[in-house]
């Protein structure tokens, strides 16, 4: 039965895929390609070339501002937002050799990144950090599935120095004990961080406190949460929008001190959610890599996507593209559920598909509501990003460790039965 609707959906799947690309290519590449492109990474860039002894992001930020300070023709705004797209390209390529995936397979998962919003949003506001990060973390778990170890750390090491978030995924290798992976993160970042010390002439301290932990100038203000508008995305300032009952009217009736003491608590807040996902990412992720009864591409896959699905809730300065992050865990999503079967895919499938559409209004939608003269899109409008996302996280974590415990089950039922 399965077999004879695999053509009609693969003909559903290639339409969503063309649908999305399509979008990307009028919305993005086309029409927005004939102005200038900006956003957060233009203003990001002005920042860091204003202030050249700050480091707003991490390393390889401030090497990208250093190649447009010298070749400003060449390195614009611009040539990064165009560069964005073999960057995505080469990513999606990634992680689906990681999970060694069938074609039918891969066709979902294109269907998959090109289906959701986060590509569009991201490109149009040139969110280089975060498709770098990606990228970088889709090389990675591909160079883990070939067992190249000292590549995987080196891959991880400079999604670190991009932006600190990755640096969770050095918790996978101590999971995993790669002692050769994480001693590529620590000389990896060593280098990086000499580099850029020297390069803008900051003392060890300096080094440690502006390169390993990124935040510039601005101390921890930066992370704090802002609720006035929907451009800061993140956990801490979604739920004080909750709590104020909307965004700048929400905030007339404290005095500023109130205020700054309800950012802290809400940051502090944000912060011990943080850890208890990436406690409970470890444990899931040293579930699934510890099993015995799974395949090997299955629980390296599912590692990784459990890390990539935290990544937005844990990274206190989010922004609408910061949920591009997401993408690669489609691919590990269809591995698993594609391994899976029974009541259970279906539960966790049905789990996790609500979560994408919510935390990126799909594009598909958007073309229903055109033809039909619907208003799909607008059930999801008034939904924030990050909610969805916390969501996807915590169904991540419980499918890993469910699907161990089950694949362990049924390991000890056949040696009992045998």
């Amino acid at each position: 039965m399965a077999a004879a609707w695999r053509p009609a959906l693969a003909v559903v799947l290639l339409a969503i895929a063309a649908w999305g690309a399509r979008v990307i290519w009028l919305d993005v590449l086309r029409y927005a390609g004939s102005r200038p492109f900006g956003g957060d990474f233009g203003e990001a860039m002005e920042i860091q070339l204003a202030n050249p002894r700050s480091v707003v992001y991490g390393p390889i930020f401030l090497i990208e501002s250093w190649l447009r300070t010298r070749w400003p023709d060449v390195f614009s705004i611009t040539a990064f937002a165009l560069a964005n797209v073999p960057l995505i390209v080469v990513a999606f390529v990634a992680s689906v050799l990681a999970a060694r995936l069938r074609p039918f397979l891969i066709l979902a998962a294109l269907a998959g990144w090109l289906a959701p919003n986060l590509l569009a949003i991201a490109l149009l506001d040139v969110a280089n950090p975060e498709i770098l990060e990606l990228t970088l973390v889709c090389l990675a778990w591909l160079a883990a599935s070939r067992g190249r170890r000292i590549a995987e750390g080196s891959l991880i090491s400079l999604a670190w120095m991009t932006k600190l978030v990755p640096v969770i995924f050095v918790l996978q290798l101590l999971v995993r004990r790669e002692v050769r992976a994480l001693g590529a993160v620590v000389a990896v970042a060593a280098v990086l961080t000499a580099v850029v010390a020297i390069g803008i002439g900051l003392s060890p301290l300096e080094a440690i406190t502006l390169v390993l932990v990124p935040f510039g100038p601005y101390g921890t203000s930066l992370a704090l949460p802002l609720f006035e508008t929907t451009t800061f995305a993140g956990l801490s300032s979604a739920l004080g929008r909750v709590i104020l009952g909307g965004e700048v009217s929400g905030t007339e009736r404290f005095s500023y001190d109130e205020l700054l003491r309800f950012r802290y608590t809400l940051h502090y807040v944000a912060i011990a959610v943080a850890v208890v996902l990436i406690g409970a990412a470890s444990w899931s992720a040293h579930s699934v890599l510890r099993s015995l009864s799974l395949d090997r591409t299955l629980a390296l896959g599912l590692a990784y996507s459990i890390f990539v699905a935290i990544l937005p809730v844990v990274s206190l300065a989010a922004h609408p593209h910061t949920f591009v992050l997401l993408l690669p865990a489609i691919t590990g999503i269809v591995l698993a559920l594609a391994a899976d079967a029974g009541p259970r895919r279906l539960i966790f499938g049905g789990a996790i598909a609500p979560a994408y559409v919510l935390v990126g209004v799909p594009l598909v939608p958007t073309g229903i509501d055109r033809v039909l003269g619907t208003s799909l899109v607008g059930l999801t409008k008034n939904v924030e990003p990050i909610w969805p996302a916390l969501w996807l996280a915590v169904v991540m974590i419980a499918y890993g460790i469910v699907l161990a415990r089950r694949a362990g089950h049924e390991r000890q039922a056949t040696a009992g039965a045998s």
